[in-house]
């Protein structure tokens, strides 16, 4: 009157399902959402540069605005352009000119964007998620141990007869 023990998994199979199953979901999971979400932070990176520019060039353009309203308006900075820009001096005025260096002129460079959102790709396992060789080799082994998992969950089942 012994009755089979299969009713179920046991739990070495169950153990092994599951083992087998977070990581094929896991490696599946990780090779398609790591591109995208490094595609969505070169995006968003590009953006924010994008937002930099803009506010440069608006500060720019605020700029020239307000040196057209005081060549239109300002007598003193109509003179001011004459004798500099133009050479124009009063009669009986005399004009010195100096000699400036370049290592004497501060010159402001580019500075890079502090705080970038985009990962270290230098990481193996990071870089190894964006490589599409080791992306399809992932992308099998990911989809081997799901395949594994099923069959261990739906193969045949142990019944031990009298």
């Amino acid at each position: 009157m012994n009755e089979g023990k299969s009713k179920g998994l046991d739990w070495s199979n169950a153990a092994v399902f599951w083992v087998l199953s977070a990581l094929g979901l896991g490696t599946l999971g990780a090779c398609l959402l790591l591109p995208v979400n490094r595609q969505y932070l070169e995006a968003r990176e590009e953006h924010r540069a994008m937002y930099q520019q803009v506010k440069q060039l608006q500060q720019q353009v605020k700029q020239a605005n307000f040196l057209i309203e005081a060549a239109r308006t300002d007598p003193q900075y109509n003179e001011f352009i004459a004798r500099n820009e133009l050479n124009y001096r009063k009669p009986g005025q005399e004009s010195i000119t100096l000699q400036v260096q370049d290592s004497d002129i501060r010159q402001d460079k580019e500075k890079p964007l502090q705080g970038s959102f985009l990962p270290d790709t230098q990481r193996w396992w990071y870089a190894m998620f964006l490589q599409k060789r080791s992306q399809i080799i992932l992308l099998i082994m990911g989809g081997v141990c799901l395949v594994v998992a099923i069959l261990i969950c739906n193969g045949p089942k142990k019944q031990i007869d009298g």
